[in-house]
């Protein structure tokens, strides 16, 4: 909750407060949270339609400021080394196709993937 990010960073917790931690955080390359609530059978069900494209959501940022989300930077390399190589459940062409190809004939994106 921004009221107890404002306490914690600032000392206080009113709007005045809060305004200046919002500002404060996007100057400082904004904030993210990670969550822990997928399950792995949901991943894997959804892993293995033909339909089903594979990218992260995580944003750019400056190398060294913020704290990044780990699914840009392990996103793919998760795709390829537990979901093809470890448990076999995509060949290793069709991980990658989900992760190029599919994405970019899907939104037109003529000349990539």
């Amino acid at each position: 909750h921004l009221v107890e990010i404002a306490r914690l960073a600032q000392g206080k917790d009113d709007l005045d407060a809060q305004t200046e931690q919002i500002l404060t955080m996007y100057e400082q390359g904004g904030a993210g949270m990670i969550y822990h609530v997928m399950r792995e059978d949901d991943v894997i069900r959804i892993m293995r339609e033909p339909f089903t494209m594979i990218a992260a959501d995580a944003g750019v940022r400056k190398l060294g400021v913020g704290a990044p989300h780990p699914r840009g930077y392990g996103n793919n390399a998760r795709v390829l080394g537990r979901y093809a190589r470890e448990l076999g459940l995509l060949t290793l062409e069709d991980a990658v196709r989900k992760m190029t190809s599919l994405p970019a004939q899907t939104f037109r994106l003529e000349g990539r993937g």
